[in-house]
């Protein structure tokens, strides 16, 4: 288990991130693509960390390629957009970041780093998820060995080689909904609102922009952990809510 230190240091960060910036769309093709588009209208220095959220998709994708189904008014669909500014001009040749030279040696580190954010965020929020949520490797959030969500980071370099942007995607099942029984033998799907019929739990479901505006923000707090260097604290961190491989 982490020692208590680091969680107290996850929720000062929670506390401590800078505002995020949200907006909302009934429809849109991929969050991802919005927060891209989105991006390349803005200057150089733009640096707010900015959150897209639809209410349904047209054409949400995972890893690989894949399709994400994202019937209306289900789930969270949301894009989490984190700029890096433009080095001044004197400094363009200094050397990469910390942030950046994680980002070039453990890019999963991304992937992973949300994970966690989103397992700490649903277990605050929903605490009867607590022993049931996990991370199946590498950007898929399981209950009992079915498909709550899918996780898909994008980056952007400048010419110069340089980080320029991350996008981090979510999906999250909410709402039951027989679009979503789609069944393979690796990705049956359940939803929270399946999860908490199984468990007998009564549950008001919080909008899908408040829910994905608190997993933001537990996502940038990770974030801030890697800005610090702190990769195996994140590391550890996923390796405990892992689940076995089946």
């Amino acid at each position: 288990m982490m020692h208590e230190f680091l969680i107290q240091q996850l929720k000062t960060e929670v506390l401590n991130t800078p505002d995020i910036e949200v907006f909302h769309t009934e429809v849109t093709t991929s969050t991802n693509d919005w927060a891209w588009h989105y991006l390349s209208s803005k200057p150089a220095n733009f640096d707010k960390p900015t959150l897209f959220i639809a209410t349904e998709q047209k054409q949400g994708r995972g890893t690989q390629g894949r399709m994400w189904h994202s019937p209306a008014g289900t789930g969270l669909y949301m894009s989490l957009l984190m700029p890096l500014p433009q080095q001044e001009q004197h400094n363009i040749h200094q050397a990469p970041s910390q942030f950046e030279q994680i980002y070039f040696t453990q890019g999963k580190g991304f992937t992973k780093a949300t994970g966690v954010a989103s397992v700490l965020a649903l277990t605050v929020l929903f605490p009867w998820l607590r022993g049931n949520l996990g991370i199946r490797s590498i950007n898929d959030l399981f209950v009992n060995h079915r498909k709550l969500g899918g996780i898909l980071v994008e980056t952007k370099l400048r010419a110069n080689g340089r980080l320029k942007a991350i996008v981090t995607g979510l999906g999250l099942n909410i709402l039951y909904n027989d679009q979503l029984a789609i069944k393979d033998e690796r990705n049956t799907p359940i939803s929270l609102e399946e999860c908490a019929r199984l468990l007998n739990i009564q549950q008001e479901w919080m909008l899908p922009t408040e829910l994905g505006f608190l997993i933001s923000k537990h996502i940038l707090a990770l974030y801030a952990l890697l800005q610090n260097g702190q990769i195996d604290d994140i590391e550890a961190l996923w390796q405990e809510f892992g689940v076995i491989e089946f």
